[in-house]
């Protein structure tokens, strides 16, 4: 559903294949927030001095470090929530399933 929603509205193709396969991503604020994001999730919210302040140098603010937690936030209990109940991805989303490297 989320690459789904990244090609409808903003997303070219080089854009999506970098956040699939993890690679640094060619627009600079775009990378900022993506390195941030992945930081937040590698120190379950315990990022560092340093990492939030490249965050903010970047031109993001200390409310945009929040909908940054919000958006983990929610994407793990959807993720939970649907790995608990076994579900399946609806017909329409299907042609943009995908299982990341390592099948996490």
């Amino acid at each position: 559903m989320h690459s789904a929603i990244l090609t409808r509205t903003v997303a070219d193709a080089p854009l999506l294949a970098a956040l699939r396969a993890q690679t640094p991503l060619a627009a600079p604020s775009l990378e900022v927030l993506r390195t941030f994001t992945r930081a937040l999730l590698a120190s379950h919210g315990g990022v560092s001095d340093a990492e939030l302040e490249a965050f903010l140098a970047a031109g993001f603010t200390r409310q945009q470090a929040l909908d940054v937690v919000l958006g983990v936030g929610m994407y793990t209990l959807s993720t939970s929530a649907n790995r608990l109940t076994r579900a399946t991805v609806d017909a329409p989303f299907a042609p943009f399933a995908w299982t990341p490297a390592g099948g996490q």
